[in-house]
């Protein structure tokens, strides 16, 4: 009886275990999808292939676009093969040759539709026949081939006694003398071109002297052509004019004029530039040589500016003296150096100047009213600076007095009120009365050793000089006074003897 009741018992159990695992299964509603419903689902899933491919269509887009306009639009099965035979109508002077993507790639005749795309009408411009017409001149060849809206060049034709104008057609002018298109090609099929030829006039031009100069312009020209006649004269001559015999035509050494129905000659003739009368010389257009004297006993030579030599010896003997012009300044020299002193300065507004490097002495009162002058290039071989040489150059700031010059005369550098720096050469040996009188701004000076006089008044109203170390401080002696050397050696007393003290003394060193 008992074991009845127990089997019982789990039988119970039995059963409400099973319905509480069908009311589980029932609340889960992923449970309760037929069998059915799974396998549609698997299904739907492997045709799509994954996540990605749950969004794409099964069928794409294929517009295809003539420049900005759509002009057809077609549909295909996505991953389907596309045979592109649609073709786009081709504007005038050129043909459909085919579509490309948007990337400008051209597509091919077949294109795997893997989404939405767009085309893009190419199109390629025809290419059109040319036949010569030469009209009775020679041509090597006998057509050629243009492209439609490219610009060409068409072979230019020969014909005795005339001149080649260029390819007509009709009326039209397609080409210049030389055959090179005057504008693309906008003609819409091909095209017979008309050579066009004008009458020959010969214009002959000749020099009266090769070497007084050269000449341009010679040559075959066509009735109505303007001409210039060109003469070029060589450094040393002058032109006269263009002559027809004896008649001149022209004093224009570019002669402008219009060919008419003759040939014309003319010719150029020159004259030698007085200046040069002196001289044997040899010249181009650009360069001007002097390789001689055509008088020894002259005793003056002047030398143009626009001579760019003197060959050597070309003065020899000569006891002459030498002027000549270089970089805004007048030199005067001899036979062995032109440019031994400079004398004049052609350029008062000059704030800069450079002397020729074969310049001994700056002449007296060279650069006076030369108020702009800011520096000066010296030459290295310098011998002498004249008197007032720059008197009253009020922009001069600096100076450097090169090696070998043993003298500046008295109010070399009177009134250059700007003057700051001064840096004098170990072969000066004099100064000149005034010669920096009222240089206000000179702060300091080192004079050389071999330095013997200092004038008058040469540092006069140098108010801010306080430093002025002497080469020597021993057997100076001012007028009448001999300075101790102790004083000179400070610095400071030598600058108040020199500008207040003994300013108006003639100091002189070495006198017993």
């Amino acid at each position: 009886m008992k074991r009845k009741i127990l089997l019982a018992l789990i039988a119970l159990l039995l059963v409400t275990l099973a319905i509480s695992a069908c009311g589980k299964e029932s609340d889960n509603p992923e449970t309760t999808v037929s069998t059915t419903e799974r396998t549609t689902a698997e299904t739907t899933a492997g045709t799509t292939n994954g996540d990605d491919d749950k969004h794409k269509p099964e069928t794409v887009s294929v517009e295809y676009y003539n420049g900005d306009e759509l002009i057809k639009t077609d549909s295909a099965s996505l991953n389907s093969e596309l045979a592109l035979t649609y073709t786009a109508d081709a504007p005038e002077g050129y043909s459909f040759s085919g579509w490309k993507y948007e990337n400008g790639e051209p597509c091919g005749d077949k294109i795997t539709l893997t989404k939405s795309i767009k085309l893009y009408a190419d199109f390629t411009a025809n290419t059109y026949t040319v036949t010569y017409n030469a009209d009775g001149g020679d041509i090597a060849a006998e057509n050629a081939t243009v492209t439609y809206r490219e610009s060409f060049t068409l072979a230019v034709p020969t014909r005795a006694d005339y001149i080649f104008e260029g390819w007509f057609d009709g009326t039209t002018k397609v080409t210049d003398a030389e055959g090179k298109s005057l504008a693309e090609w906008t003609f819409l099929s091909n095209k017979e071109l008309v050579a066009s030829w004008l009458p020959v006039r010969n214009l002959s031009l000749t020099n009266a002297d090769s070497a007084a100069g050269s000449i341009g312009g010679a040559g075959k020209y066509y009735e109505g052509q303007s001409v210039t006649a060109t003469a070029t004269p060589n450094l040393g001559y002058s032109f006269i004019g263009w002559y027809d015999g004896e008649d001149m035509v022209s004093e224009d050494m570019e002669y402008t004029f219009t060919i008419t129905l003759s040939d014309r000659a003319y010719e150029a003739r020159w004259e030698e530039k007085s200046e040069m009368a002196p001289f044997v010389f040899t010249s181009t257009a650009d360069t001007c040589v002097i390789t001689g004297l055509k008088d020894g006993d002259a005793t003056e030579i002047y030398l143009p500016s626009f001579v760019t030599e003197i060959a050597d010896r070309a003065f020899e003997g000569s006891a002459a003296t030498v002027f000549v012009e270089y970089k805004g300044g007048k030199y005067r020299g001899n036979a062995e150096n032109f440019y031994h002193t400079i004398y004049e300065i052609t350029d008062k507004t000059v704030t800069s100047f450079e002397l020729h490097p074969s310049t001994k002495v700056v002449g007296s009162s060279l650069f006076i009213g030369c108020i702009e002058l800011a520096t000066v290039s010296f030459p290295t071989g310098l011998e002498s600076i004249g008197e007032g040489a720059f008197n009253g150059c009020t922009s001069l700031r600096e100076i450097t007095i090169p090696e070998g010059v043993v003298s500046i005369a008295e109010h070399a550098f009177n009134g250059c009120s700007k003057l700051e720096s001064v840096i004098f050469p170990e072969s000066l040996t004099t100064i000149g009365n005034f010669a920096f009188n009222g240089c206000v701004k000179l702060t300091s000076i080192e004079l050389p050793a071999k330095l013997e006089r200092i004038g008058v008044w040469a540092f006069q109203k140098c108010d801010a000089l306080t430093s002025v170390d002497f080469g020597v401080t021993e057997d100076w002696v001012a007028g009448i006074v001999s300075i101790e050397s102790a004083d000179l050696s400070d610095t400071a007393t030598a600058a108040k003897y020199l500008t207040t003290t003994y300013y108006s003394s003639l100091w002189r060193r070495g006198v017993q």
